[in-house]
Order: C-alpha cells, then structure tokens, then sequence
C-alpha cells in the first residue's frame, strides 16, 4: 500500500514539473535581465543609496528594471 501511495505521489511530482519547464526558462530569462538591470542601477546611484537607503534604492532600481523589460515585451506583440 505504501508502495502504491509513493508511486503516485512520485508521478504527480514529476509530472508537475515536467508541465512548467516552458515557462520557467522563459520567466528565469525575464528575472535575471531585471536582476542585472536592477544591479547596474543600483550601483550608478552611489549618492541616492545614502539619502534615502539601500533597500528603497534596490526598491525602485528593480521597480525601473521590471518596467523596462516587461513593457517591452509587450510592446512587441
């Protein structure tokens, strides 16, 4: 019986995942453009990190970066 249980619960995981490796390799490509947008502002604005602090510059650096690269994903359509 447990047997059983397990065999199930392994298909089901397994295929999961196997559904939504199309979309992770899409959405993983979006996050690292914006993580990488968000690090080159990030360290541009020495002077803004310390007025106003690194977390709410990190904040509107990634806010900016994901603007950008998801905006022109859909103007492209």
């Amino acid at each position: 019986m447990n047997l059983v249980k397990f065999t199930l619960l392994f298909l089901v995981v397994t295929l999961s995942g196997c559904a939504a490796t199309e979309l992770t390799s899409l959405d993983s490509g979006q996050d690292r453009q914006i993580r990488l947008l968000a690090m080159a502002c990030y360290k541009n604005n020495e002077g803004f990190r310390l007025v106003y602090g690194p977390a709410g510059v990190w904040e509107a650096c990634r806010a900016k970066a994901e603007h950008k690269v998801r905006g022109s994903l859909v103007r492209d359509r």
